[in-house]
């Protein structure tokens, strides 16, 4: 598995160490690819709503341009 330095806020790795401590994860690296896993979801999500919204508004554009002849 490759490895990568990061640099954390204090804030950051404060939580890191905090959710390694309340036994939620084993360490830091897991907490890191929880964290990328997440972001690949909400960006996934996001990428369907745009597509989603852009349908709703070419579809609303077509009901009030009418039927073209």
């Amino acid at each position: 598995m490759p490895t990568r330095n990061v640099n954390l806020s204090t804030q950051q790795a404060g939580f890191i160490r905090k959710v390694i401590q309340t036994g939620q994860f084993q360490n830091a690296s897991e907490v890191v690819r929880a964290s990328l896993h997440l972001l690949q979801q909400q960006s996934e999500l996001e990428k369907l709503k745009l597509e989603h919204l852009r349908k709703l508004v070419k579809d609303g554009f077509s009901a009030i341009d009418g039927p073209v002849y």
